[in-house]
């Protein structure tokens, strides 16, 4: 039997600080394991959570001076889709 849940704001704030009573975490587990789309939803909010917690750099009038970095090729890497592994599989 499968449970899955509709996630909110509220709902996605609590799992990710960990103050979602078991229950609910399991079943916002089981959504996560069978929704594609909720699974990109965590990947976005935890990323954006991360960038919130970045310290910012000092400004100094060195940064005229430093070469600029290259681009990035390729974009982050996409929450992926549950596969299980076979029993024994590590």
């Amino acid at each position: 039997m499968t449970t899955t849940t509709t996630l909110d704001d509220y709902t996605m704030a609590a799992f990710i600080s960990g103050t979602l009573p078991e229950d609910e975490r399991r079943a916002v587990l089981s959504t996560l394991l069978h929704d594609d789309d909720a699974r990109q939803w965590l990947h976005m909010a935890c990323e954006a959570l991360a960038a919130s917690k970045e310290e910012p750099e000092p400004v100094s009038g060195s940064w005229m001076y430093v070469t600029p970095r290259p681009p990035v090729r390729g974009v982050d890497r996409p929450a992926s889709r549950y596969a299980p592994s076979p029993r024994g599989f590590s």
